[in-house]
């Protein structure tokens, strides 16, 4: 196969861009036609129908990799590559930080609170294409960005629900009701957020069993 020039001159380029597209489109219709059958199948019959796929265009089901194959799998790998791979993790790893965007809240005046709340996807899934070559560098960009985007976002959901459900289980108690209102007053005049309410809460309960327990074995 020879690779075809094509001398820009205004027209000879725009004939062969115009074939690209016209080509592409027809690919793309019998593309989704038969994307659309697949998924409508796996959604119809489920794990069946993704097994019959997997045996169909990968030649192999579905299988978790044992943690004891995965450690084989490393001792027997060059030490060159599993540096350069980490290398290229640590480095992927570091531009998504400076990526993500995160939540903000802004005090514009008394009893208006404008900002945004960005939250990550607990659970995601990554393709990785696997058929004549390896690519590793598949694996690495699409799982370390949302390894940094959940990690990130999912702990800090955890941490305030976790503050909340002390919240709401401790609000019975008459003893704790400063507490509770010293919550809304952080809110609504400190400008911190529900995870920095969550955390100050969880120091609060601890300091007071802290000095709770000091007082009885005194």
């Amino acid at each position: 196969m020879f690779l075809k020039t094509v001398l820009a001159d205004g027209t000879a380029e725009q004939t062969v861009i115009r074939e690209m597209k016209a080509r592409a489109a027809g690919a793309r219709g019998d593309i989704e036609q038969i994307v659309r059958g697949v998924m409508a199948d796996v959604q119809e019959r489920g794990w069946d129908a993704v097994v019959e796929y997997a045996e169909k265009f990968d030649g192999k089901a579905p299988y978790i990799v044992e943690p004891s194959v995965l450690d084989a799998a490393y001792d027997a790998c060059d030490p060159k590559l599993i540096s350069a791979l980490e290398k290229a993790a640590a480095n992927i790893r570091d531009y998504h930080e400076q990526m993500l965007v995160k939540s903000w809240e802004w005090k514009r005046s008394a009893g208006e609170t404008l900002g945004q709340t960005v939250r990550g996807l607990s659970r995601v899934g990554i393709y990785v294409p696997g058929g004549t070559a390896a690519y590793p560098s598949s694996v690495l960009m699409n799982a370390i960005p949302a390894k940094v985007i959940t990690g990130l976002s999912v702990g800090g959901s955890m941490i305030g629900a976790v503050g909340f459900a002390l919240l709401l289980n401790s609000i019975k108690v008459k003893k704790f009701w400063p507490f509770f209102l010293l919550g809304f007053f952080v809110a609504a005049y400190l400008n911190i957020n529900m995870i920095g309410i969550a955390l100050l809460a969880v120091i609060c309960v601890a300091m007071y069993y802290y000095f709770k327990i000091a007082d009885a074995n005194a």
